[in-house]
């Protein structure tokens, strides 16, 4: 048995028959005692130049291990395939088992995209913390505003109070004029100066 690399590159209004097609030909080959070492589907990709007025195709690769006439079968199928636009079959020394190029990149291109849905999952997850803390301390301001206020009035009646304290009533005024006018005298009399009527008796 020979080692062989094949790449087919099948229509893309095609691609649901993609997995079918490869099951085809794992078929054949495993029908005569090969094996398959890779089996890449690359899914559709951009064309480097247009197929039968196709500018996309969906690229399958496969390294086998098979004898010439499981191949030789394999290519006629190719040939008379209609969904098939292209095929290209290399002969392989070894078996190849890593990953090739085409499928590292697209690996590197799943974890950045997944990479970037995490971190814009984390930023919503953060963007919701945050408009929740924004909700409970808008909720708890009328609170405080209104315990604030409170202060602020006491605090002017406060400052209000004495000044209203100072002014003095109607009454106060009389008595303190009345308290200037009167003098006690040590026996506990009292004269009023102005109304005590003047001595003309000569001596």
């Amino acid at each position: 048995m020979r080692h062989y690399e094949i790449v087919f590159l099948v229509h893309p209004d095609k691609s649901a028959e993609v997995p079918k097609m490869i099951k085809q030909y794992k078929s054949t080959i495993e029908s005569a005692n090969g094996k398959v070492h890779r089996l890449e589907n690359w899914g559709l990709r951009h064309l480097a130049y247009p197929i039968n007025k196709t500018n996309k195709a969906h690229y399958v690769l496969m390294n086998i291990e098979c004898t010439a006439d499981a191949r030789k079968e394999i290519t006629d199928t190719f040939h008379f395939s209609d969904v098939v636009l292209r095929n290209l079959i290399l002969s392989r020394e070894q078996p190849i088992l890593e990953p090739s190029p085409i499928k590292r990149m697209m690996e590197e291109a799943e974890e950045r995209r997944k990479a970037t849905k995490l971190k814009q999952s984390e930023e919503q997850n953060l963007a919701a913390d945050s408009d929740s803390s924004d909700l409970a301390a808008t909720k708890s301001e009328p609170n405080t505003t209104a315990k604030a206020n409170t202060a602020d009035q006491g605090t002017e009646e406060a400052i209000a109070r004495p000044s209203e304290d100072l002014e003095p009533s109607a009454h106060d005024t009389q008595q303190s004029k009345t308290d200037t006018i009167n003098i006690g005298d040590n026996d506990g009399e009292t004269t009023d100066e102005k109304t005590k009527p003047a001595d003309t008796t000569k001596e």
